[in-house]
């Protein structure tokens, strides 16, 4: 017998001649799982007065975001592309995604952008004394996927030789746009993408509507990532502004030529009016307020559906 059994056992109470129910050993596993250590108590509550623990979640999503994003691109581009693709690398996106909101959802509400968090402030009364946290601990996410990644692609070229980098080294790390195209391709490439991304995933977690399952919200985001990736991510497209903005200034002292163009003003400043743009049509246009009928209403339709009978 576990121990969870035998104290499933034990809580077998008499009182008022009777036997109380034992309590479900899936509970009583919860309730000994939230228990720790003193010390880890005390930060618990620092760190919460702080509101440090937003600054961690949105750390933690937006490195997982980034950092699985990079790895599976620099994957790809070391091996000469005998390893992954960008297919893979979509796939490793959204799933990835799906686990980081899974995560860090009942945290902070998983922003994992600063459009995001624009959105939140704009469209539903989120404080803006706390958006510097959600978007410090952001930017720190996306600074150590970075880091770790090109500490990691760097070792991966000197162990094979490549010395000088290979052409699509930077491609890693920065969107890659043909420079013949002109800037307004890339501009409304961003924010069409970013516009039915956003509008999809505040549709998939209104919770207005009923049909909306709150468990089932990160899947959908990660799917929804995974095909608006899939459809605009070959033409310039991010999404995320510190996707781009944190590599490329990053990589920029490995790799020079990287801001000779004001296709990265693109990515730093499009997202945002993308973000605001998805929420606007959404709530403007398809938002409605699902009424439940009321007993009296439901059980007079059933008294005419019974006598059309």
């Amino acid at each position: 017998m576990s121990k969870v059994e035998i104290k499933h056992e034990i809580l077998h109470v008499e009182s008022d001649g009777g036997v109380q129910a034992p309590r479900d050993p899936l509970e009583q596993l919860i309730l000994e799982s939230q228990w720790a250590p003193q010390w880890v108590q005390s930060f618990h509550r620092l760190r919460d007065n702080l509101y440090l623990d937003c600054f961690f979640a949105e750390a933690a999503g937006s490195f997982i975001f980034l950092y699985f994003l990079l790895m599976s691109i620099g994957g790809f581009v070391v091996t000469d592309g005998a390893e992954g693709s960008f297919g893979w690398a979509m796939y490793a996106l959204g799933f990835a995604v799906v686990l980081a909101v899974y995560i860090i959802v009942p945290i902070s509400g998983a922003h994992i952008s600063p459009p995001m968090t624009l959105n939140a402030i704009i469209y539903r009364k989120f404080p803006i004394k706390k958006a510097g946290i959600y978007i410090a601990g952001q930017a720190v996410g996306a600074l150590l996927a970075t880091i770790l990644t090109f500490a990691n692609v760097e070792a991966q070229f000197n162990a094979n030789g490549a010395i000088p980098r290979p052409a699509g080294a930077p491609d890693i790390y920065v969107p890659v746009f043909n420079p013949k195209a002109p800037i307004g391709t890339a501009i409304m490439n961003e924010l069409i993408g970013d516009t039915i991304f956003v509008f999809i995933t505040t549709a998939i977690t209104d919770l207005r509507n009923p049909h909306v399952i709150p468990q089932f919200a990160p899947v959908l985001i990660g799917i929804n990532l995974f095909i608006c990736a899939n459809a605009f991510g070959w033409c310039y497209w991010v999404l995320n502004p510190l996707r781009d903005v944190i590599p490329r200034a990053y990589i920029s002292q490995k790799y020079g030529g990287l801001y000779e163009n004001g296709y990265w003003c693109v990515t730093l400043f499009v997202p945002f009016l993308g973000h605001l743009l998805g929420v606007f049509v959404y709530e403007v246009f398809f938002a409605k307020v699902f009424k439940p009928d009321s007993a009296e209403s439901s059980q007079s339709s059933r008294v005419e559906e019974i006598d059309s009978v």
